[in-house]
């Protein structure tokens, strides 16, 4: 049986599908014989002409802040297939080389469509050539284009929440070969900031940077952050921009265990106790909503708090308060108007069913 394995593989090898062997494939030349043969020795057929693969990305448009979804699918004899760790190289151009690897155990295949997929590394916007190696077809090589779009150049992150007894801190990220920046002025609402992409000597290659900045302190109130782009000495205009509220540090700042609402008047926190005795401070979900907090006791993903404070001046001179719970544990929500000092403490007993709580005779502090 040696001997006829023996020339089985010989008669494969001197065939013409693995007689122009590309250049990266010799580094793995080894390996693809030594595949071939495991194929042969468990009695598995080994495709004769050259399986048709097809290469997609998504997102179809990537830019250098996306993870690249690599898929490759095909039809034929196969089994497990999937994609080996992929190897980005220049060689007269960028080009990303990834084996289609399938270790058949069983006998006989699957026949019929398949696919593999793996994610990419974030690329800095290029043209790369993708070669996928088809090792179970003998090493058949499929190419595809893809380009990395440079997008948005640049974006803006601000590091929340900003008081107005601190500084306002926020990173400039982007892609580019000399990135500086620097905070040029900051009042009236509005944050600028210069931006140059200009290099002193030849550029070493576009890298993807992140530029910690800050301003002020500022007064509270809402600020839009502008950048304008002096690379290329003409009039600059903005190119990004994003906006922030800093809170009144004399008032109202939110915290990990707390909400600021009714344009930080309104400081609320809440605290839970459940069946085992356990008791701590309930954590603050961060939301855009100006009027409601969402608090959660055990998980983030479970909201067991639902706080609203409306202004109800204008109907009977109060602030109104509404509290709904989704849970039978023990609970206190403490609602403070920074203003006054007044404050409303509501709960709920535990194991008892909680009801709606809608206080519409809260705070007597209209203006």
């Amino acid at each position: 049986m040696v001997n006829n394995l023996g020339s089985r593989t010989a008669a494969l090898l001197s065939g013409s599908r693995l007689a122009p062997v590309p250049s990266r494939l010799s580094r793995g030349g080894t390996r693809r014989v030594t595949l071939t043969v495991f194929l042969l020795a468990m009695g598995l057929s080994v495709p004769t002409a050259a399986r048709e693969l097809q290469i997609s990305f998504t997102p179809g448009a990537p830019t250098w802040r996306d993870g690249v979804v690599l898929t490759v699918s095909g039809s034929g004899s196969h089994c497990f297939p999937m994609l080996g760790e992929p190897t980005l190289t220049f060689v007269a151009g960028w080009q990303i080389d990834v084996d289609l690897i399938d270790e058949c155990l069983i006998d006989p295949p699957f026949e019929g469509n398949f696919t593999a997929s793996r994610t990419l590394d974030r690329l800095s916007p290029r043209v790369v050539t993708v070669r996928v190696h088809d090792l179970p077809d003998a090493g058949d090589v499929t190419l595809a284009t893809l380009t990395i779009h440079p997008g948005a150049d640049l974006e803006i992150t601000t590091v929340e929440p900003a008081s107005s007894d601190q500084p306002l801190r926020f990173e400039l990220a982007g892609v580019g070969a000399c990135p500086t920046a620097e905070v040029i002025s900051a009042g009236d609402g509005v944050v600028r900031v210069r931006y140059n992409g200009n290099c002193a000597i030849l550029p070493p290659g576009e890298v993807v940077f992140s530029l910690p900045l800050e301003a002020g302190p500022l007064p509270p109130g809402g600020y839009e952050i502008q950048v304008f782009d002096h690379t290329s000495g003409v009039e600059p205009l903005p190119v990004a921009s994003a906006f922030v509220n800093v809170w009144d540090a004399a008032r109202c700042v939110p915290t990990p265990t707390s909400h600021c609402l009714e344009q930080g008047r309104f400081r609320v926190e809440a605290s839970f106790r459940d069946f085992q005795d356990r008791s701590g401070p309930a954590t603050a979900l961060p939301t855009a909503l100006d009027d409601t907090g969402l608090f959660w006791f055990f998980l983030s993903d479970n909201v067991e708090l639902t706080v609203k404070v409306l202004d109800g001046c204008g109907v009977n001179g109060r602030f109104w308060v509404f509290i709904a719970s989704g849970s039978t544990v023990e609970y206190d929500v403490e609602v403070t108007d920074t203003e006054s000092g007044q404050r409303q403490v509501y709960g709920n007993d535990l194991g008892e069913l909680p009801e709606l709580i809608a206080d519409t005779r809260a705070f007597a502090t209209c203006p």
